[in-house]
């Protein structure tokens, strides 16, 4: 992984961490928190806003406060990315979101065609986690129902957590995103990209057994010999783990962390990426995708 793209996976990782949900309202006026600091946003602005009638979030300012730590200037505001990175020298910075296009990659600032903006953490399976404020806990304070008398607007806050996607990945929810690595040209190199083809779960049979292999973007595989009931999550068991690489030609190369047993697979000629063959221990292997 690219080292803007990795500093950014640290930072993420450090400053919402898994199952923490900030809560504007946290500790009391004035409100200097931990949901303050992360979005320079205080409370008592997001309280006016409700107050009026009005449904304020943080989303921008916790993305302004994430770029600068990451040391991406000149955004001036966050709801108008395109203009700001093609109107600026990181012109190649900003993908537009298509059929066509990567998907995003950890650390990539997501612009939504609704007004909002947040980070983009990683997929597990079809599912796109992000990192966003301008979310709810599950508590009707915290989703903003409408109408509203003036006491639940009273009572009413943003929160800052992890988020996963009502389904699997659609392209079409997002205007594009900032790049991280185009932005700092720091791209990885071709043989560093795992292909979206590979990512997912794959049937594979070996010496007359079936095994169920999951890939990640992160060039992490695991398996099993479960069917997976639903292709969109990775396992939340594996019998081992292993890391693989992919070179320019599409050469996969896995090898487990228990038993360092290494394999080899490559995408059969003419398959449109969905069936690969390979060998493991001298005996040939065949996957299908899931």
């Amino acid at each position: 992984m690219a080292t803007k793209r990795s500093q950014a996976v640290s930072i993420l990782n450090a400053e919402v961490p898994e199952g923490r949900v900030y809560r504007s309202n946290e500790g009391g006026p004035p409100y200097l928190n931990k949901f303050n600091q992360l979005t320079n946003t205080n409370h008592t602005i997001l309280l006016a806003s409700y107050m009026a009638g009005e449904i304020m979030t943080a989303c921008n300012g916790f993305v302004n406060w994430y770029a600068l730590r990451l040391g991406v200037t000149g955004i001036q505001n966050w709801f108008e990315l395109f203009q700001a990175l093609t109107g600026g020298p990181h012109g190649d910075a900003w993908v537009a979101a298509s059929a066509k296009a990567p998907r995003p990659k950890p650390g990539d600032i997501l612009k939504h065609k609704i007004n909002h903006v947040d980070v983009a953490l990683e997929f597990r399976g079809n599912i796109l986690r992000r990192v966003a404020a301008g979310q709810g806990d599950g508590s009707i304070y915290s989703i903003h129902p409408r109408p509203r008398d003036a006491q639940t607007r009273a009572q009413e806050y943003d929160c800052l957590r992890r988020v996963d996607g009502t389904g699997p990945y659609n392209w079409q929810n997002l205007e594009g995103w900032l790049d991280i690595d185009l932005f700092f040209g720091d791209a990885d190199t071709p043989a560093d990209v795992v292909p979206d083809w590979l990512v997912g779960w794959w049937r594979v049979t070996w010496r007359g057994m079936t095994y169920f292999y999951y890939f990640d973007q992160n060039h992490e595989v695991k398996w099993t010999q479960i069917q997976p009931p639903l292709t969109a999550y990775p396992p939340l068991a594996a019998n081992d783990t292993g890391d693989f690489t992919i070179d320019g030609f599409s050469v996969v190369t896995v090898r487990w962390r228990t038993t360092q047993t290494p394999e080899t697979l490559r995408p059969k000629y003419a398959s449109s990426g969905n069936e690969m063959t390979g060998t493991c221990d001298g005996d040939r292997m065949t996957a299908v995708k899931l």
